[in-house]
């Protein structure tokens, strides 16, 4: 039924009635952009924690191999216990610096090779 002020007041409705539906496709996309950046952090953090269990399972690999004293009797103090732990992993630490300068040190003997 047109309104009494003619078709330029039923435009204008139907444009005031069109604001709502862009401001909830606009909500709409926002949330979309959110959920995309979170989907991209939760890659991230996924790729992130498959590194750290790579490294993880390498160093216990690589720790075979190494001759660990037996850990101190209950008996002495934490401190004697914080000074093996110490001692295993800078073990481990230098064991792991000595392994990368080798590869290092074969991947440069190989390039200067081929040159």
């Amino acid at each position: 039924m047109p309104t009494p002020n003619g078709p330029k007041a039923t435009l204008e409705e139907c444009i005031d009635l069109s604001l709502p539906i862009r401001d909830k496709f606009n909500d709409g996309f926002n949330m979309l952009r959110d959920l995309g950046l979170k989907l991209k952090l939760a890659n991230r953090e996924q790729k992130m924690n498959a590194r750290e269990m790579q490294s993880v399972h390498s160093t216990l690999w690589s720790l075979q191999g190494l001759k660990i004293p037996p850990p101190p009797a209950k008996s002495q103090t934490c401190l004697h216990r914080c000074v093996w732990l110490l001692f295993i992993f800078g073990t481990h630490l230098v064991h792991r610096l000595r392994q990368q300068r080798k590869a290092k040190a074969g991947h440069h003997s190989h390039q200067t090779r081929h040159r």
